[in-house]
């Protein structure tokens, strides 16, 4: 029997967490390559976050996903259950396989939705709210049209010189290893460079060196591209963020500190919003309340009357508050208010 295709809306039922599982080794599993384009060369990625929740409906019936985190051996990946009204799903490997069985299960017939569609990273709305609370937005690019290289973490960029990737910093790829397809991670600390191949959850080799090109010479493979290249530091994104000046970082004890906040807002917001807006008085007053906001409708207090902050200048205002000490406390704070019955 042949599966209908469906164009469906989505709605996002709870927003999901950001968890050390997005910057680890096996980050590649929590990713989606979608679309958002950052320039001609390169594309963003966007996060299945632990917990997420979307909804579809399809012939007047509610189908909600889940995300879960399922453990193989010390490697963990998504696992996605499918619901609807009463029915509890069971647990699948992928978004589509999930919904695919609850809808055969509950409708008698089979159907298809794909699982970038159900996670709704075809919904603009939806893709921003699930990168919004993030410092830096991983992306994806193509190295001779055949190596597709992620680049997770930039790392603490505080830390090195200019130029130079920050501790932390976590690429990877797929590419064949003694004949078996396998996961290349790329990392980078005070000890030097690192590169890991997986076959699954499995560790089948391990190489180090004092840089990048050094470290590739070690695996005997990929000799016609450089180092560099292959751990994604000669991307011109990635050379663009790297030449920039480090960002600037304090607690919110340092917010007293006229000079410092002067540099962390020029570093985060000044070029990306109205000028003469009471972003002094902002962070004063919340110093002296001491309290949680709602960001957005405290900030808007400090801007003129009906404006309306863009994706930019909110994406801006969240970098810089991370760099000033601030934690986002309510990861699960969007929800639709219908309950389904």
């Amino acid at each position: 029997m042949s599966k209908k295709r469906w164009n469906v809306s989505v709605d996002l039922v709870t927003l999901g967490q950001i968890t050390e599982l997005h910057s680890g080794p096996y980050a590649n599993d929590w990713w989606l390559n979608h679309g958002g384009v950052v320039n001609e060369n390169s594309s963003y990625l966007y996060p299945i976050r632990v917990g997420q929740q979307t909804r579809v409906v399809v012939k007047e019936m509610p189908f909600t996903l889940t995300v879960f985190v399922h453990k193989e051996g010390d490697h963990c990946v998504p696992a996605y259950r499918c619901d609807s009204r009463n029915y509890v799903g069971e647990k699948k490997s992928s978004a589509t396989a999930a919904f695919e069985s609850t809808y055969r299960d509950c409708c008698g017939a089979g159907t298809r939705i794909s699982g970038a569609t159900l996670l709704g990273l075809d919904d603009e709305a939806i893709c921003f709210e699930l990168v919004e609370d993030l410092v830096f937005h991983p992306f994806t690019f193509l190295i001779a049209n055949r190596l597709r290289v992620s680049v997770y973490q930039l790392g603490d960029l505080n830390k090195t010189k200019k130029n130079e990737p920050g501790f932390g910093f976590l690429s990877s790829f797929l590419h064949y290893f003694r004949q078996k397809r396998c996961l290349f991670i790329q990392s980078f600390d005070d000890k030097g460079y690192h590169i890991q191949i997986c076959d699954g959850p499995t560790c089948v080799a391990q190489f180090n060196g004092p840089d990048a090109t050094t470290v590739w010479e070690q695996t005997g493979i990929l000799t016609q591209h450089d180092g560099n290249l292959l751990f994604g530091l000669e991307n011109a994104t990635t050379k663009e963020v790297l030449s920039q000046d480090r960002s600037p970082k304090c607690t919110p004890d340092d917010w007293i500190d006229s000079e410092i906040m002067e540099q962390a807002y020029n570093y985060y917001v000044k070029r990306r919003t109205i000028s003469n807006i009471a972003w002094r008085s902002f962070f004063a007053e919340w110093r002296e309340e001491q309290t949680i906001i709602e960001l957005w409708s405290t900030l808007a207090k400090f801007y003129p009357h009906n404006y309306g902050l863009t994706v930019r200048e909110k994406r801006a205002w969240r970098a810089m508050l991370s760099g000033v000490g601030c934690t986002n406390v309510t990861p699960f704070s969007r929800m639709v208010s219908q309950v389904i019955k």
